[in-house]
């Protein structure tokens, strides 16, 4: 144990200690330095990984049930069944098990020819999305007036004419 698990040797190893003479041979002349400058056993500890700690300003992906894209949580709204229904989770609280997805008629489309609600939700039989399709037709329609995103971030191709800009 001691040649395999350096970390878990004391100052008691060894042949001095009372082991054997295989004891020592294997691993106590790595460890006979650090006894006589009087290492203490009791701070030694195994190393940390760095990659347990989320980055700074790193946001969550989720997956979106219509288009399969991975995106980050801002651009997605979240939806959990209800009573049969699909409903919107716009402060992303509600209880149970959700499923995210991009605020565009498109995804949505895709989603329920894929039948996705019901899987990525676990309700065993048809939900209805009539709430949901009202949302995103809300939330579209008011990003074509304003003329740029959708929901908290999902750019939009503008149908309008951009201006030039002179670049002299």
């Amino acid at each position: 144990m001691a040649d395999r698990h350096p970390q878990r040797c004391g100052p008691g190893d060894g042949a001095a200690a009372g082991g054997t003479d295989r004891d020592t041979a294997r691993s106590g002349h790595r460890f006979r330095r650090l006894i006589d400058q009087g290492l203490n056993w009791d701070v030694v500890r195994h190393p940390q990984p760095n990659q347990t700690r989320p980055r700074p300003g790193a946001t969550p992906v989720r997956t979106c049930v219509g288009c399969r894209r991975r995106a980050s949580v801002p651009e997605l709204i979240r939806v959990v069944a209800a009573d049969g229904h699909v409903v919107v989770d716009e402060r992303r609280r509600l209880p149970g098990r959700g499923a995210w997805l991009h605020p565009d008629r498109g995804c949505l489309g895709r989603a329920e020819r894929r039948r996705a609600f019901p899987r990525a939700l676990r309700a065993k039989g048809v939900l209805d999305v009539a709430g949901l399709r009202h949302h995103v037709e809300r939330l579209t329609r008011s990003a074509d007036s304003a003329g740029g995103t959708v929901g908290a971030g999902t750019p939009r191709i503008r149908t309008g004419t951009r201006k030039q800009v002179d670049p002299s």
